[in-house]
């Protein structure tokens, strides 16, 4: 006897990407088990705005299914109206190095959370390539924040070495080097994760890999996919780790089987920390195939005791940039587990939907648990259970909202979480699988 969830929804980073790197060949390409949340659908929104024949919002949200008819690496045109990303810091970011290529002027904005967002990280290295970018500034910080507004420019390839593990900067600067005249190198301080690598390998786009040196060479004509026209994304890793949390902490002896879960080794490896803090075999993966390039499967998951100071140990600092925006909801696990869960070198989470290392904290202590602060990182010692609480501030953060839902289910106990809407941002039936899970306790 086994719970199931088949309706975990399509990757969120894959989606982005979808849109933004079919738009810009030449192929015309479906993708099922779309991503329906806001962010997504703000992206193609966006590339619809510029004039790529894109499915209607509507039919994408009843069918999971998008069609994008490419337009060329130089089809996009000028946008009438400020274009808007909503929460997306992955949207603004990799977008962002789209426009800093194009032959006309935009203008790129976002909801409240995204104005707060940090872009001189990804203006530096775009400037470095002749983009032309001008954003907003704020007193007392040395930094450059939406809404960006892009000039025309012909870009010039460039070897930059990123002062930070980020997939989202590389991915920008990757994009912006598609339209390079000349060929652009990146070099990571860690490896990030890479779909962007994957899904521009799909399209036949010349990038190669050695150690932590990308290299792009730009497409000197327009670029197609090399395969079907009919392609199904795999389920979000990052949305099935609530699941698989929950699955170590309920009191169940039922397993929980998660299907078709992308399992990219630079996106899933919250499973390896998680295998070393739980009993053996209580993780297991089963099912393996690929897809657009990336391996995908089922995750079958046992109730376990966890062991903090054991996945502490399993928390390399390389390993740091594959789950991080797993931290959440691995401070939850902590928070039933025994001994102390230390997280270094995360200083990345500061600047994610709202500042993650104190809202993770906020979160743990609101929940009656302990734990500590650092400018880089957090400590959370497990306590085996949680306090009722009357309520948990998201900030308007998804993965705070979720990782509290999720704390609350797997305690039986009451957790109020009032401003939970920006779940939609990431997941939108997150409540409707947890609801029913619970319900088959």
């Amino acid at each position: 006897m086994m719970d199931h969830i088949k309706d975990i929804p399509g990757d969120k980073s894959i989606s982005h990407r979808a849109v933004i790197l079919t738009s810009l060949s030449k192929s015309t390409l479906t993708f099922n088990r779309f991503l329906t949340a806001e962010d997504c659908l703000n992206t193609a929104s966006i590339f619809r705005q510029c004039g790529v024949p894109i499915t209607d919002e509507e039919i994408i949200k009843s069918t999971k299914s998008i069609t994008i008819e490419g337009q060329g690496l130089n089809g996009l045109t000028q946008p009438e109206k400020e274009l808007y990303v909503g929460n997306s810091g992955t949207g603004i970011r990799l977008i962002t190095g789209v426009l800093a290529g194009q032959t006309f002027l935009t203008t790129i904005a976002g909801d409240s959370s995204i104005a707060g967002r940090p872009m001189k990280r990804i203006v530096s290295p775009l400037s470095t390539m002749n983009a032309k970018i001008e954003g907003q500034t704020k007193a007392g910080k040395d930094d450059i924040y939406p809404p960006l507004t892009v000039h025309p420019s012909q870009l010039s390839g460039t070897h930059y070495t990123m002062p930070i593990a980020s997939a989202q900067v590389k991915s920008s600067i990757l994009l912006a080097g598609l339209f390079a005249d000349t060929p652009t190198t990146i070099n990571e301080p860690k490896f990030t994760r890479d779909h962007t690598e994957v899904l521009m390998h799909g399209f036949g786009i010349n990038i190669t890999k050695t150690g932590n040196t990308i290299i792009l060479n730009p497409p000197k004509e327009d670029f197609t996919y090399k395969g079907t026209t009919s392609l199904t994304i795999p389920a979000d890793f990052s949305s099935a780790a609530f699941f698989v949390v929950l699955g170590l902490l309920r009191n169940s002896d039922k397993p929980l089987q998660i299907d078709d879960i992308g399992l990219n080794p630079t996106r899933a490896a919250l499973l390896d920390v998680l295998q070393a803090g739980t009993t053996r075999g209580t993780i297991t993966v089963e099912g393996l195939g690929t897809t657009l390039g990336e391996k995908y499967g089922n995750i079958i998951v046992k109730s376990s005791p966890i062991n903090n100071d054991a996945l502490t140990k399993a928390i390399t600092d390389d390993i740091i940039p594959y789950i991080i925006d797993e931290v959440p909801i691995l401070s939850i696990a902590a928070l039933f587990g025994t001994g102390t869960l230390k997280i270094r070198n995360a200083e990345e989470l500061r600047v994610k939907e709202s500042d993650r290392i104190a809202t993770t904290v906020a979160m743990i202590r609101a929940l009656g648990g302990e734990a500590i602060e650092y400018e880089d990182g957090l400590d959370v010692i497990g306590k085996g259970t949680i306090e009722p609480t009357t309520a948990i501030d998201s900030h308007g953060d998804h993965r705070i909202a979720m990782s509290a839902l999720i704390a609350e289910a797997a305690s039986g106990k009451t957790v109020s979480v009032p401003n939970k809407s920006c779940i939609n941002t990431s997941f939108p039936n997150f409540e409707e699988i947890l609801n029913r899970l619970k319900s088959q306790a």
